[in-house]
């Protein structure tokens, strides 16, 4: 599986997973720095990317991607929070 991280995650993690998830890419390798969503998310559709983020998306914002790219993959890293 082709993996495109999001800025929000390091690029120096390409190096690392490139034996498990070849052809991986960062969007900052890609030029893709400070692109909005639907860019990115057109350029993952296009070219077999699953795109892995630090965000998560609103079911409204969520709805509207899947509306003009249906078949786009996106995982979600959740942080863990120590509980309250």
């Amino acid at each position: 599986m082709k993996l495109l991280l999001d800025e929000n995650l390091s690029d120096r993690v390409i190096s690392r997973i490139l034996d498990l998830h070849p052809g991986s890419a960062h969007v900052k390798s890609l030029g893709l720095i400070h692109s909005s969503d639907a860019d990115i998310w057109s350029l993952a559709q296009q070219q077999g990317y699953t795109i892995v983020s630090k965000e998560t998306l609103t079911f409204t914002s969520a709805a509207s991607f899947l509306d003009i790219l249906p078949n786009s993959s996106f995982s979600a890293l959740e942080t863990a929070r120590p509980a309250a």
